[in-house]
Parts: C-alpha cells; sequence; structure tokens
C-alpha cells in the first residue's frame, strides 16, 4: 500500500483540527495558533481520524436537527418533536468522504517516495471535488458537505482531518483497542475513555468508531443514551475513526496502477521492437560477411587460376 501521509501534521491543540501553514487562527474553534499547534505524529496502527460537525433541516419544520453522533435509527426534531429518518442512505455519503478526509489529505505532501501517488492526485485535479480535496490541510481546514437532493434531508456537514486531543492538556490522545472497545489515554494527565466500536465495518466503509460524548461505553445513566430524541440543540463536534485505505486513495492507486501498467506494456513494446531491430541488424550482419566472405573467396580462386595460366603459358 503507498503511504500518503509524511511524518508528522501540525494539528489545534484546542480542537484537533489540522492546522494549515501561514494560517494564524483555528478556523474552527477560533484558538490563535501562536502557542496553539502541535505536531501529531502519523498512528502505527493504520488508523485514521476525521472531526465532523454538522446538522440536517426537519423536512416539516425547517427546524435544525444536530447531528452529533452515529445513528441509523434517526433522529427526534426539537421544533416540531417529529421523527425524522436519517439512515445508512444518507449516512453513506458523509462517511466516504470523512474517510477521504481522514485518509488522504491534512498531511505534507511526501518526499520522492510517494511522488507518484501525487502527481496521480494532481492529474486528478480536472474533478472539482479533488481540488477541494487537495486543498484541505495545505490551504483550508476542511470540506463543506451538502446535500441538494429534494427527496432526501438536507444536511450540512463540516469534515475535517486531525486527530482527537486532550483539551485540557493540549496533546494528541493515545487510541488504542483493549477487549473490544476503542480506549483514548491522555499520556499527561491520565484520563481514560473508552468507546464502543462500531458492528459490520465493511458494511460501513471501514468506519471502525466514532470518539464523542454519546459514543462513550462507560456512561453510567443507561437513561441518558441517546435513542431516537436527540439529546442536544446545537451541533457538538465528534471524530469518525476509520481503519483500512479511503476511496479516494483507492481511486488514485488505480490510476497508478493503470499508469504503472501502460507504462510497463509501453516499455515492454519498445524492447520487442529493439529486440527485432537487432535481430535483423544481426542477419543483416552476418549475410553481409558470408557475401564479403564468397566475394573474397572468388577473388582468392580467380587470382589462382590466372596465376597458374601465366605461370604455364610463361
Amino acid at each position: 500500500m503507498l503511504h500518503a501521509m509524511k511524518d508528522k501534521m501540525e494539528i489545534c491543540g484546542a480542537c484537533g483540527t489540522v492546522a494549515p501553514p501561514g494560517k494564524y487562527q483555528c478556523a474552527q474553534c477560533h484558538t490563535p495558533f501562536e502557542f496553539n499547534r502541535i505536531v501529531a505524529l502519523p498512528p502505527a496502527d493504520e488508523l485514521v481520524y476525521a472531526r465532523v460537525c454538522g446538522s440536517f433541516k426537519c423536512r416539516i419544520c425547517g427546524c435544525d436537527v444536530a447531528l452529533s453522533y452515529f445513528n441509523l435509527e434517526g433522529f427526534q426534531c426539537p421544533g416540531c418533536n417529529s421523527v425524522e429518518r436519517f439512515d445508512w442512505t444518507l449516512w453513506e455519503d458523509i462517511v466516504k468522504h470523512a474517510h477521504n478526509v481522514a485518509d488522504v489529505c491534512g498531511f505534507d505532501q511526501p518526499d520522492a517516495a510517494d511522488h507518484a501517488f501525487w502527481q496521480v492526485f494532481r492529474d486528478l485535479e480536472s474533478d472539482e471535488l479533488t481540488r477541494r480535496f487537495r486543498a484541505i490541510g495545505r490551504n483550508t481546514e476542511s470540506l463543506v458537505l451538502t446535500n441538494s437532493n429534494p427527496h432526501l434531508a438536507q444536511y450540512n456537514m463540516e469534515i475535517s482531518p486531525g486527530r482527537p486531543v486532550c483539551t485540557p492538556c493540549k496533546l494528541p490522545l493515545n487510541i488504542e483497542v483493549v477487549d473490544g472497545v476503542l480506549v483514548t489515554t491522555c499520556m499527561q494527565c491520565g484520563v481514560i475513555r473508552r468507546y464502543d466500536l462500531i458492528s459490520g465495518v465493511r458494511e460501513y466503509q471501514f468506519l471502525f468508531a466514532c470518539v464523542g460524548q454519546w459514543h462513550r461505553a462507560e456512561i453510567p445513566d443507561e437513561d441518558s443514551r441517546p435513542t431516537l430524541p436527540y439529546p442536544e440543540d446545537t451541533p457538538t463536534p465528534w471524530w469518525m475513526i476509520f481503519q483500512g485505505i479511503s476511496p479516494l486513495r483507492q481511486r488514485i492507486e488505480h490510476q497508478l496502477r493503470r499508469r504503472n501498467e501502460e507504462t510497463l506494456r509501453t516499455r515492454q513494446k519498445l524492447e520487442q521492437r529493439h529486440n527485432r531491430a537487432l535481430a535483423r541488424h544481426r542477419r543483416l550482419k552476418a549475410k553481409a560477411k558470408r557475401r564479403a566472405f564468397a566475394i573474397l573467396l572468388a577473388i582468392g580462386i580467380s587470382t589462382v587460376v590466372v596465376t597458374g595460366v601465366v605461370l604455364h603459358y610463361f
């Protein structure tokens, strides 16, 4: 697998969102970067993280319904109390783009080791969405994703690459899977939190777990867990965690494989043409040698005959 990530990524210490070079303030939490820009190393376990925050409009009253956790059952509108469907049909596009953002965006362009990968990425800039992806982590902090299909819920999501952080300590959290749950640990203050894993990872496009208040496995009061009613009036940022390569990376690697195969086929054709030309050259050279030998032999025989005749008469 190609690695699109380099050695590190600079993030906001207050919220964990990627901190593009040249920016002086986090666009998500508005915290100045002067003493708040920290370095997060790429995870060793191939997990990637996307910070998401958004809402969708109730199709009855038009009220904004916050999307602060992953739920396939639907939500209850705080305005009219109607149950609003938000199933996998709507989540699929959000999850796919969140995975793309987390897997490919936000890191510095690598050196020669991954030059071919990024060359293909640049070649795909004819696609407007790809141009927006390439800007994330370099010029912008997030991808704003909206749904304009009139037959589905109208949502607005903001997706950013980054790394979950301990807000008081302003340090990236250590994230690992222990006994079937995802565990986040701050190495400075020692705060440990556990989150449920998402079942059916392949069904949900490599969505591995979610890190947020309403995904915690140790919520003491089971009655406080959200079901259909949504517990908040405003959207709260949370994290989607993925394991595996994203659709965008698959597309780039597919293009790269095709390009390499075409290059290999072209090289093989040139080698075959060169080998045929070399074989033809060798045949012509051998033929020329045989002809030269025959001519020299004929000249030698003629010389011997003429010399014999001359000596015979004189």
